[in-house]
Parts: C-alpha cells; structure tokens; sequence
C-alpha cells in the first residue's frame, strides 16, 4: 500500500485519500499536503505485465500529485515513468493538467478528464465541420455542480448535507459517468454511508473502462469492507470504554463484544471473507503490539488462529489456560513442545502444592508426548508413591516402573546421586522384587547392603554385619579367620544333703573358623563330675543308704561337640550336636539342638527343637548306680521345644514371652513332661542414663513352671531333677549391656521375685504299681511340701581384647530359690589373627545359642 500521512482520525480516510487519485483528474481540487505517493505499491513484474497487456504503465500516483498540486512530486513522477517506459506516450490530458499547474496565474475552466474529452471533440469539429456541433453547454452545465462539488477538499465535501448528496446522486445517475460515481462513492465512505458508498461504486464498475479504473473500484469496495470492519471494531471499542480508559490494565483487559464478535464472524463467511481475515488479522496483531491481550485473543480465537491465541493467553498471565490450549492444538511439532513445557511445569507444581495426583496425571500425560527426562521420571515416581495407598494399586506400579527409568538413564552418571530414588523404589517391592533390583542396579544392591548391616547391628547379627562389609564390625574384629579358644567352667548346685549337691567342672579347646556366610566350630571337652555320698538311711535306688555306701558318687570322662550358625537378612539359623561322656554309667547319647529366629517387621520370634540332657544332678545328666545290685539308671534326656515372641510396641518398650514344652524319658525313670512359661515389659533406661550403655532394660516379669510328675528322687524310676507341680514366680528384672565395638564390654543381669511352689506326695517307687501287694514298697510316697520365698540371680558377663589377637572372656553368677543354691563361672581366652580394635556381645561366653537356647 502507499505510504501516506494520516489527515483524519478515521482508518478510512487512507483508502480515501489513496483511491480517490485513481478516479478523478484535474478536477479534484484541494488543500496540499507534504506525503508522496509511490506506485511501488506493486511490485515491478505486475507491472511490466500491465505494460505487455495494455501498453502504458499505471499513473495513479502522478495523478494524486497532480490533485494535490505537487508539482515537484508531479515532476519526479513523470520522469520516473518515462525512464522506466521509454516507448510511452504521455496523454494530452496529462499534458494539459501539467501545464495548468506549472501556470496557476493564467485563467483556464477546471481540468478534468471529461474537459480534455470535450476539447477533443471540438477540435475533431472544427476539422470536420459535418460530423458535429460545439459541445452542448447546456450538458456542461447541468454537470456543474459535480464540477464545482469536486473542487472542494475533503473536508468540505463532509459538510454536504444528506439532500444535498442525493440531488448530486440522482445527477450522477442521469450522467452516467465512472468519476461521478467515484467521487459520490468515496464521499459516502467518508460520511459512513456504506450503502450509498457501495451503489456507486457498483454503478462506476458497470461503467469502467480501463484496469486502473476497474481496481478503483476494487479499492473502494475493499474500502467499504474495512470500514465495516472498523465500524465493528469501533462498537466494540466504544462499548468497552477504550477511549475513556486512563490506565493500561484497563486498556489491556479491553476486549471484543459478544455483538462484534458476531458481525466480524458473519462477515468472515461472507463473500469478502479472504479479505475481512486479513484486515482481522492485522488488527489482532495490532492489539497484541499494544499489550491489549483480551482484544487480540477475541480477535485471534475468531480467525482460529493458534498462535495468536497461545500468545495472547500468555500475555494475559494465563499460563494455565495457554497450556491447556497448546495441548489442546498440539498437532504441530511447535505446539507439542509447548504442551510438553507446561505439562512439565504443572507436573512440578502439582508436586510441591501436595496434589499428587493430579502430579501423577500430568506426569503420564507428558510422558504420552515424549520420552521423560530423568527428573521428571523421578518426579513421577514421587508423586506417584505419595498418591499410592497400598503396594498393589496402580500408582505404586506407576512409581516403581518411573523410579526404575530413572535409575536405568542415570547408570553411568553415577550412583551417589541416585539414592534417594533407589530407596523409594527398595520401599516399593516385596522381598523378591528388591532382589532383582539389586541385580539389576548396582545403587539399588549398594543401598540393600547398607540396611541390612544396619538392621543386623542392632539384632546382634555380626557375623552378617561383617561379611555386608559394616564398618563397625570390620573395625572391631575379624570374623573369617580361623579362630581357637580354649577354657574352663565351672557350676554346682546346692539343695538337700548328699546327693542333691552336684558339682562339674569342665575344660575345653576349641577351633572355628567360616566357609561361606556359615561359621563353624568344634571342641573337645573333659568334664569332672560330682555327687555328695546319700546320707545313712536315705533313700537311694531300691532302698535306704547305709553308712558304707560304696556306689557312685562321681567320674570324669570326655565329650565332643560341633556347631554352626548362619545368619541372613532377616534369619538366624544354629544347630549343634554334642556327644558327651563316652563311659559314663548308662550309655550316651547323641545330642543337639536346631534354633532358628525370624526378624519380622514389628516382631521378634526364635523357635528351637532339643534333645538335650537333664543337668540337675549326676542321676539326670550322666546316671547312676546300685554297687550292690549293679544296677544302672537315670541319664534324664528332654525332647522339646521352645518358642520366643517379643515386640516393640512403643520407643524404648517391648514386651516379651516365652513358652517351652518337652517330655522327658531316661533309662530306669518314669517318663514326664512339663510347661515353662515366661512374660515380660521392659523399658530402655539407657538413653538417660550413658551413652556408653548399648541397652539397659528394667520391668517385671511372671513365670510358671509345672511338671505332671514329681521324680525329684533319687530311687528306681526316679531322675533327680527339680520337677514341681508348679512354681509360681513374680519380680522385676534388670538387664545392661555396654557398647558394641570397644576394647571391653560387660553385660549383668538381675532378677528378683516371691516364689510360691508345690511338691506333691508322688509315689517314692512310681515304676511300682500300687496294686502290687506283694511288694511293700508301692506304697511308699515322697513327702508332700509347699513353701513360698525370695527366689532371684545375678550374672556378670565380660571380655577385654588383649591385643590384635588376643581376646580374654568370663562370666560369673548366683542363683538362690527356695531350698535352692547354684554357682557358676567360667573363663576363656580367645586368638584369632588379624586385626581388631574391639569386641561384640555375640562372643561373651554365655551368649553362645548353646547356652542361652535361642539363635539370637
């Protein structure tokens, strides 16, 4: 278009003052104004083919300077035609208006198109005095007022009243000439009267005849388009206060009424419809340049354009919006990357305003559009974890698949960074899944490693702790290596005279070593046994004792035993088998124990089976017999089993029990069973106390223990171990331990209770029958007792490292119930090679599962 001063407010005054060039020659008069007009408004070929088809180029623009009385501009013009079109011819009207404007001073009628055609046909007249008169004056003067209206300016022209424009009109119409009905028709433009404009505009294309007055036309009818676009515009720009508006958010939420939107739409499905969405669109982006959001977003979602739209909801600040709509129109490559950003933005939001879900769902909807980034699978596994309810539903397999692409796209970038996403996904699997992660990422198995060494150290698992490559187990002291430890026990009981003392002291040497996640040893034992002689008359085998009692009272003999313990994760295995006394009065056994313990997520439980010997007295653990009869009998083997179940139910509370049942047979002694039953609440003092204590437990605790039979003799089918009816037992505890890993370490444990038992009147021979009169022995009873005391027990345990290699261990302790006494001690010196800086609880002598009778 050309480029040309703006002289009105009104957009239509440019296709005014550029088209009426088009139309009217000389005799468009009016006031001069400092803008040229170029014909580079088309480009140079259309013009060359305008020179090919008609034979002279298009002279618009000389005319408008002509009009405007730019005789310079004029001049440049005329020129510039000629050097581009030497071989045209300039016309005579030209000529004539050129000359006019050089000589304003000299007198001369208004120069028009129409005068030069009249001058023409007097001169062809004047030659041909035949063919035609002078031109008729009466005709020229019922044109004058056309004439005279074309002399005015523009401005001038607005002022003609609507009358005044319909005579002009009806002369226009008689007249039948195409610059009449331009100049009425731009004039109508002018003053808003599209109707009119357009009537005569249509009646001057009925009457054009040359191109450049066809695309006067042209322009006058696109003229009326734009006006009505303008006029559209304007409502709705009058209707949203634009022109009153002082302040820019004002201006820039303006928009589009419903009304205008309408018409601007019945517009665009018109026949104009090409031209009304250019003309739109240029609007649009006229708004949007002004930061008028709303009204270019009206306009844009009119013409369904995507981009404007996407912009204009950015420019209002509706992120939000302008990313739903780029998802919305994302079948462009521009705007899937646009709807993939806000996905990945809301995705983030989502997670930090606690809406997980929606996290999740953005997340997945993003992952439709392209491959995710690390972070954004690690997003997506977070949300998803935290919107999950249970391991089973869909958004933990969510979270488990997105944390394993994490982990699988970052595998070479190192796995530090790594471990909070493989945690997340170690709390997502079940025990088995967690075991192929860990084969199938390094950070995943690292991370198991590491919290199964944590979780061992505390359930005393330091055989486990070691081979997971625990700092603290590896510092204190070596467990692969072979190990040899040699040492001497001791114990005796103390109860009634003669045989109910029982005394044993034991040596050993031992070697152990581990193979595996399995650690071994075995030993040989020499024991020294020994019974108190029966007092003169008591009852002992078939009868009473006299003074001379030459039968046994002790021995000495060996033993060899056998042990392994293996622990695992969340598993404690121990077994042992023992075969002691070779010689001893009745025949031996082979012996053992099988202990397993699980560590389950809120409890503790450890079961064993045994078949292990009565140790009560020399008649229960090895036999005896009659030197006058050479009778043997005893050797008392219990068959059972015994359950373990303890809880941490609050922060240093737990709650323990224990069951043990067995049945118990020997060689010449009447079989029994029995039921041992402990329960107990501890609270952790140590916290409070010392940080050099590992644990400090103190609560009560209540125990009962019952046996069907009473064979605490030691006649024919007795054993001569303790075997209440019941005994009832109820007291406090107290237990501590002092840290793992130091050079030493101590353990005490404390008991004290009131004891109530009962011993009933059992037969003295119960392998007699009481109907067996012959024999005046079955009728014989033990005497009936029940009494009630202070039963209780201390035990000191400890080990010191001596050096690197070198490890010195003992125990002693006391035990006191009713008619009851027990002593026992013990020490042990330990080598093992290589390098250690401290002890664990697992090596104190007394923790050994054979003792304690638990893999724990």
């Amino acid at each position: 278009m050309p480029s040309l001063l703006y002289c009105e407010k009104r957009p239509s005054k440019l296709f005014l003052a550029m088209l009426s060039a088009s139309m009217v020659g000389t005799m468009l008069g009016g006031s001069q104004v400092s803008a040229q007009v170029s014909t580079t408004y088309k480009e140079q070929q259309d013009k060359q083919g305008q020179l090919t088809q008609y034979g002279k180029p298009d002279v618009t623009g000389l005319w408008y300077h002509i009009n405007q009385k730019q005789t310079q501009l004029a001049n440049q013009e005329l020129g510039r035609l000629k050097s581009a079109f030497p071989q045209w011819i300039v016309p005579s009207d030209i000529e004539t208006a050129l000359y006019q404007l050089k000589n304003p001073s000299k007198p001369s009628d208004v120069v028009t198109n129409q005068t030069v055609s009249n001058q023409k046909a007097l001169n062809q007249a004047a030659s041909n005095p035949g063919a035609s008169k002078t031109p008729s004056k009466n005709k020229v003067a019922k044109d004058a007022p056309l004439q005279k209206f074309a002399q005015k300016t523009s401005a001038q022209r607005l002022l003609i009243s609507v009358g005044e424009f319909a005579q002009l009109s009806t002369l226009a119409d008689n007249l039948a000439r195409y610059d009449y009905h331009m100049l009425l028709g731009w004039t109508a433009l002018d003053k808003s009267l599209l109707s009119d404009a357009q009537y005569h505009f249509e009646r001057a294309e009925a009457l054009h005849e040359t191109v450049v007055q066809k695309k006067g036309v042209v322009d006058g009818m696109r003229a009326i388009v734009n006006a009505r676009i303008q006029i559209a515009l304007g409502n709705s720009a009058s209707n949203a206060n634009i022109k009153d508006s002082i302040t820019k958010d004002s201006i820039t939420k303006a928009s589009i009424t419903r009304e205008s939107a309408a018409q601007l739409k019945s517009m665009l499905l018109g026949a104009n419809g090409q031209q009304v969405s250019e003309t739109l669109l240029g609007e649009a982006w006229k708004h949007y340049d002004a930061e008028r959001y709303h009204a270019a977003y009206d306009l844009f979602v009119l013409l369904d354009n995507h981009e404007g739209v996407w912009l204009s909801l950015r420019g209002q600040g509706e992120n939000a919006k302008s990313g739903a709509y780029a998802c919305e129109k994302a079948n462009s490559q521009k705007f899937l990357t646009r709807c993939a950003d806000f996905l990945a933005s809301e995705q983030a939001e989502y997670y930090n305003n606690g809406q997980f879900q929606r996290s999740v769902d953005a997340g997945l909807a993003l992952r439709d559009i392209r491959r995710l980034s690390p972070d954004e699978q690690a997003l997506l596994g977070w949300s998803a974890s935290k919107a999950s309810i249970s391991l089973t539903d869909e958004n933990a397999q969510i979270a488990r698949d997105a944390f394993s692409a994490a982990l699988a796209s970052q595998r070479t970038a190192g796995e530090a960074s790594n471990i909070d996403i493989a945690n997340a996904l170690i709390g997502l699997e079940s025990a088995e899944g967690r075991a192929a992660l860990a084969e199938k990422y390094p950070s995943v198995a690292h991370i198991l490693q590491q919290q199964d060494a944590a979780s061992a150290w505390p359930r005393k698992q330091f055989i486990l702790s070691y081979n997971l490559e625990d700092a603290r187990a590896i510092t204190s002291q070596t467990k692969d290596a072979h190990t040899v430890d040699a040492g001497l026990t001791t114990r005796s009981r103390s109860g009634d005279e003669g045989l109910g003392n029982f005394d044993v002291f034991t040596s050993y040497i031992g070697v152990g070593g581990m193979v595996d996640s399995w650690q071994w040893q075995v030993a040989l034992d020499y024991q020294q046994l020994y019974s108190g002689k029966p007092a003169s008359n008591s009852w002992f085998a078939d009868g009473q004792a006299s003074d001379d009692f030459a039968g046994i009272a002790g021995f000495e003999d060996k033993g060899l035993r056998a042990e392994v313990t293996y622990q695992q994760t969340a598993f404690n295995f121990y077994a042992n088998l023992e075969y002691e006394l070779f010689d001893q009065p009745v025949d031996a056994e082979l012996t053992g124990q099988l202990s397993a313990t699980w560590f389950l997520p809120e409890v503790t439980l450890a079961t064993t089976l045994f078949h292990l010997p009565k140790t009560d007295s020399l008649l229960s653990q090895a036999g005896t017999f009659n030197s006058e009869q050479t009778e043997r009998w005893g050797y008392v083997i219990a068959d059972g089993i015994s359950v373990l179940a303890a809880h941490s139910f609050k922060p240093k509370w737990a709650v323990a029990g224990t069951l043990m049942w067995a049945s118990l047979s020997g060689d010449g002694v009447a079989d029994n069973k029995y039921l041992s039953l402990r329960t107990d609440v501890n609270y952790n003092l140590a916290p409070q106390i010392s940080t050099t204590l590992d644990y400090w437990r103190v609560g009560p605790f209540f125990s009962y223990l019952g046996y069907d039979e009473n064979l605490s003799g030691f006649t024919y089918g007795h054993g001569g171990y303790f075997s209440p009816n019941y005994m009832l037992s109820i007291g406090g505890y107290s237990e501590l331990l002092t840290m793992e890993a130091h050079r030493w370490q101590f353990k005490l444990s404390t008991s004290l209770g009131l004891s109530r038992l009962a011993e009933p009147s059992d037969p003295r021979f119960p392998l007699l029958t009481a109907n067996d009169t012959s024999n005046s022995l079955s009728s014989l009873n033990l005497p009936y007792s029940r009494s009630t005391g202070l039963s209780g027990n201390m035990m000191f345990e400890g080990q010191y490292r001596i050096s690197d290699k070198w490890i010195v261990a003992g125990y002693v302790g006391k035990a006191f119930a009713v008619e009851y006494q027990a002593f026992e001690a013990g020490i042990q010196i330990r080598w093992r090679p290589g390098k250690g800086e401290g002890v664990t609880s697992d090596e104190l002598m007394r923790s050994s599962p054979r003792l304690s009778g638990f893999a724990l």
